[in-house]
């Protein structure tokens, strides 16, 4: 593809169709572009599916909690030894934990569980160390246990 084709970093606000077939694509940072093909890659809140289809995510279930551990040789060393140059998934039903090697000694990992929409909205995600608390709490007794 010629360079700038793609568009990586940035945070599209709207898509709109033109007369001509073509979109137009208007970024948060006030950069508007106009393309013929237009690929929907912008994940589940996504500005390009209306353009397709009047239907809207629903929760089903199940919430991922993200982190990543950086350093992971020096600092996780136990945990980078677990997963190897690989992944790691530990899943038991309605909760798990799945870990995978990232470029730059980063372990991206997914903390996996079934709660309902209202658990998940009573956890205060800007206040890290409650948050990681209560996350941690779901592991406890049982044959997963995480350390955040």
């Amino acid at each position: 593809m010629p360079e700038g084709t793609l568009r990586w970093g940035k945070k599209l606000l709207h898509v709109e169709g033109l007369e001509n077939g073509c979109h137009a694509l208007t970024f948060a940072d006030g950069t508007r572009v106009e393309t013929g093909l237009l690929v929907g890659a912008d994940g589940a809140w996504s500005r390009v599916r209306p353009m397709l289809s009047d239907l809207e995510p629903s929760y089903v279930g199940t919430v991922y909690v993200e982190t990543y551990l950086y350093d992971v040789e020096k600092q996780h060393a136990g945990l980078a030894k677990l997963i190897g140059g690989g992944a790691m998934y530990a899943l038991t039903p309605g909760k798990g934990i799945v870990a995978h090697r990232e470029a730059g000694d980063i372990i991206h990992t997914y903390v996996e569980m079934s709660r309902s929409p209202e658990w998940v909205a009573s956890i205060d995600f800007s206040d890290r160390e409650s948050a990681a608390a209560r996350i941690k709490a779901e592991f406890r007794g049982g044959r997963l246990s995480l350390r955040l």
